[in-house]
């Protein structure tokens, strides 16, 4: 087993889909999971997955990544919550295979 970071990160989906792969790029995260229509409450209300348009749907995104590497991720994603909303959540994790991130 080999110690990772688990990042998870809830933004709408129109950032997720337009901003995040690119700020993932640019840092070189290789690899990262997305759920879309994401249902719950939040500080803005009720969230609800079933709408016409993804304006107000919401991502779930799963980033697994090496330790040394946390705080430039952080770094990167720190700004777009700032100024766009949505939570970040970090965690230990254990990964079978070596290389989260990579």
């Amino acid at each position: 087993m080999y110690p990772v970071k688990k990042v998870e990160v809830i933004v709408s989906t129109a950032l997720e889909q337009r901003l995040l792969p690119r700020l993932l790029e640019r840092i070189q995260v290789a690899g990262y999971s997305v759920l879309r229509d994401v249902t719950g409450m939040g500080p803005s209300g009720r969230q609800e997955g079933d709408l016409l348009v993804d304006v107000q749907e919401s991502s779930y995104v799963i980033i697994f990544i090496e330790p040394e590497r946390l705080e430039t991720l952080l770094e990167a994603i720190r700004p777009v919550l700032e100024r766009y909303g949505g939570q970040c959540v970090v965690s230990d994790a254990q990964a079978i295979q070596p290389g989260g991130g990579k």
